[in-house]
């Protein structure tokens, strides 16, 4: 695995015993604060998201254990996408992204004033 390809988001149930025994939903999202004149910083690869995986930053293969103890992605009809501040941040929600990617989507923006 190169740098590139990160697994994240395991958390064996002796760090949070509440989740032993699973959880009804899953999210996973991003923040970008603003410096006290209002700028917000840009996020991701500071460009608004597209299918264009060489200009923005994206997250693919996502992918969650069900209480089988199988990985599976999220089903396409059940995911909310949101975003807050659509002048400045951006996200294309793919769900499925093929055999290699699975569901994916990307996101980021230049940020600015975003009120």
């Amino acid at each position: 695995m190169s740098d590139w390809h990160t697994f994240i988001g395991y958390w064996p149930k002796e760090l949070l015993p509440k989740l032993s025994n699973g959880a009804n939903q899953v999210a996973w999202g991003g923040i970008a604060i603003a410096d006290k004149q209002g700028n917000s910083p840009p996020m991701g690869s500071g460009h608004f998201p597209n299918d264009d995986y060489t200009r923005s930053c994206f997250f693919e293969s996502i992918m969650f254990m069900n209480d089988q103890k199988s990985f599976v992605t999220p089903n396409e009809d059940a995911t909310i996408p949101y975003v807050d501040k659509s002048g400045c941040y951006g996200l294309y929600d793919q769900k499925n992204c093929g055999e290699t990617m699975h569901y994916c989507f990307t996101f980021g923006g230049p940020g600015g004033k975003c009120g």
